[in-house]
């Protein structure tokens, strides 16, 4: 059965940027992974600098059972937004993710 999954693009959240706030989420839910916590802290200390409000993507890839979906999650959590998880697992043909052409009729 598919599944549609629609953007809320008419909601806004205002930017969260704590970097303490966030590195307390991180240690409380994940043991270890100090690369990948520095990395999320700098990101995060980056955009609280620039006072970025725009959307961001973030790309988490490795081998499954790594932690990539607990972390996303933790990652909502220091930036106090609503997240969810959308499975890629299988889609080997970018017409899935990106879309079709506005060419064609279903685009």
């Amino acid at each position: 059965m598919n599944q549609v999954f629609r953007l809320p693009w008419d909601k806004t959240v205002d930017p969260f940027w704590d970097v303490s706030f966030s590195r307390e989420v991180l240690e409380k839910s994940h043991y270890g992974m100090m690369d990948t916590k520095e990395r999320i802290l700098e990101f995060i200390a980056k955009n609280k600098r620039v006072n970025s409000k725009s959307g961001m993507v973030l790309l988490l890839t490795g081998p499954p059972g790594v932690g990539k979906t607990s972390i996303a999650k933790s990652i909502g959590d220091c930036l106090k937004r609503p997240t969810t998880v959308i499975s890629m697992g299988g889609q080997n043909d970018p017409i899935h993710i990106k879309g079709s052409k506005r060419t064609y009729v279903d685009s």
